[in-house]
């Protein structure tokens, strides 16, 4: 069972990004290919830091993947949403 406190930070980071700004608008230009490459980028990073010994940043970083994934499926739902013409 997933804990409500991980979900609730990952819904934190996902408002955090919203409020710097990357808005679903904007996120729907993304490719599926750029979603998976700054996906893969977060982490590397995350790989990175428990390699340093910082599993609290490697932590971060896995919380902002999943943000990011939320961002990904919340920009092709709204691609889906959109009439045909206007997603064209």
């Amino acid at each position: 069972m997933i804990r409500a406190t991980i979900l609730e930070e990952v819904a934190g980071e996902r408002e955090r990004q919203i409020g710097k700004g990357y808005r679903i608008t904007d996120d729907a230009l993304w490719t599926p290919l750029d979603w998976h490459e700054m996906i893969a980028d977060y982490n590397a990073w995350a790989r990175r830091m428990m390699v340093m010994g910082s599993p609290d940043k490697a932590r971060r970083r896995y919380i902002q993947i999943a943000a990011l994934a939320v961002a990904a499926v919340e920009a092709l739902d709204f691609e889906a949403a959109l009439p045909e013409e206007a997603s064209q």
